[in-house]
This record gives structure tokens, sequence and C-alpha cells, in this order.
């Protein structure tokens, strides 16, 4: 645990980026807490950790995924995972290097809890483990240089989806037999008057949906029947065009999301370089 890496600090805060630098190089393992945050916050200042790092966020995540209270910070994960470590609730340390001390060890100190942990919960388990300790400094490099996008391969899918959107409604007008007046898939009103009174699906099952009151808008006429798409999954058994309502949908999102990227990626190919990015560690410290 070293200080010295706040503005605040004034001189000391190159020695201490240097001696991080130097400590964190080396092929030993490592104990980071909330490593992806602070790998993100390191690279920045140029600094790559070597050697196996090891998150007690990550690992008491596995072991207790939806224990929100428990996973809040390093001392509720202590309180919950490795209560001998923490006695009651005291005032922290005066000074930042007396706190990130006391936070190093308690990080260390929860990691080998885990650890033994892992261990009792068998070979399968242990081979999980391994795998997601290796994501944080991948996840961190992203977020950091962000991802390359191969704008030609991303054009050729948005046109190869509004080609198979196209496919499907020609598809489902010819199932509706409605050549004449095709149906406007966007529509929920539309959707709703096709299924539920002209194909009248879900009536013999009872598998349709009303509508909860008071959903409308002031002066808005909603339709009688829900045409969302978990509505919609209940009538798939019983006519094609559920089914294919729920693809035009995803088609559609897939679509626009591969055009935002295209326009993302033709921005920020005409986009200066952004200098501050370099300053975005001095916020706060890195290492604990």
């Amino acid at each position: 645990a070293l200080c010295g890496t706040q503005p605040a600090d004034g001189e000391r805060l190159e020695p201490a980026w240097e001696a991080l630098r130097l400590v964190l190089g080396g092929r030993a393992e490592k104990v980071l807490y909330d490593a992806q945050r602070q790998l993100a916050l390191l690279a920045v200042r140029g600094i790559a950790p070597r050697g196996l790092l090891l998150d007690p966020h990550v690992g008491a995540w596995m072991l207790s995924p939806g224990d929100e209270e428990r996973l809040r910070d390093l001392h509720d994960m202590a309180r919950g995972f490795a209560p001998h470590l923490v006695g009651p609730r005291h005032a922290p340390a005066s000074d930042g290097c007396s706190r990130c001390c006391e936070d190093a060890l308690l990080a260390l100190g929860v990691m080998l809890h885990v650890e033994r942990r892992v261990r009792d919960m068998g070979s399968r388990f242990d081979r999980a483990y391994a795998q997601e300790m290796l994501l944080p400094p991948v996840l961190a490099r992203m977020e950091v240089g962000g991802l390359r996008v191969d704008a030609s391969l991303l054009r050729r899918q948005a046109v190869d989806c509004e080609q198979a959107l196209r496919s499907l409604e020609q598809h489902g007008t010819r199932q509706t037999g409605r050549a004449a007046r095709p149906v406007n898939w966007k529509s929920p009103k539309d959707v709703g008057a096709l299924l539920f009174h002209e194909l009248r699906l879900g009536e013999a099952t009872g598998a349709r949906r009303l509508h909860t009151a008071g959903g409308a808008g002031k002066g808005r006429k909603m339709c009688e029947f829900q045409t969302s798409s978990a509505a919609l999954e209940l009538l798939r058994s019983e006519h094609p065009l559920p089914a294919m309502i729920i693809a035009h949908r995803k088609l559609t999102a897939t679509v626009a999301l591969l055009w935002e990227l295209l326009g993302k990626s033709e921005r920020d190919r005409h986009r200066a370089p952004e200098p501050q990015l370099a300053e975005a560690g001095g916020s706060e410290g890195a290492a604990s």
C-alpha cells in the first residue's frame, strides 16, 4: 500500500507512481480489490501489472452471486465472508497511507478465505474461478482502449439484417393473405388487430393477455390485448405469426444497433485523440 498517488501529495506524486510501477511489475501473485477499475486507473498512468492478479470481489461474487449486501464494498465483504477479520465498526484511519494499509491487509485476508472456500467447492468450480480471475485485466484494457471496429463487416451485417427483415415481412404477408393491405409490424395496434381480431388467437386457449387499466396516455386508445413479446410467446403454438413478429422486433433492434455503432465508429475515426485520458488516474488512488 503506497500513498502519494493524489494530486494533493504534490512533489511526492511521481515517485509514488514510479514505486507502484516497480512493485506491480514483478511476477508475484497480487491481490487487487475491484481489479477492473483499479487496472483501468493504472493503465492511464502507463502501469501494467504483471503476474497473476486475484480479485476478492470476483471470488466473493462467484461464491454468492445474488448477495448484494455482502458485495457492496470491501468492508461489507469482510464482515460477510470473513467476520473474524473485522471487529465492530470503527473510525477509519485519519491519513490516506494508513487507510490503504488497512484495506490492503483486509483484501488479502478476504482473498485467502475465498480461496479456501473455492478449493472446498471442487475442481470444476475451481476451473471456472480461475477463468473468471483472468477477465478483469481484459475488461480494463477494453475500458481504457476501447474496441477496434471492423466498419465494413458491421455494414455488411446491417445490410444482411435489413434484407432478412424484408424477407420476414414478405413471408408474414403471405401467411396472412393480406398482400393488398400489409400489416405494419411495428404498430401494436395493427399487430393486435391482426392476431386477436382477425386470426382470433388465444381465444380458445385463453392465452391472451388483457391490458391493465390506466396503461394508456390521456386521449390515447389502447389495444384490447397485449402485444408485448412476452404476451406473444404464449401464442407461439397456435400460429407462425407470433414467433415471426418476435423475430422481426429482434432484427429491428439489431439493425438499429449496427447503424448506431457504424455512426459512432465514423465519428471517432475523424475525432482527434482526447489528451485528458492521461489525466484520468489522478482523481483517485489506483491501488490499495
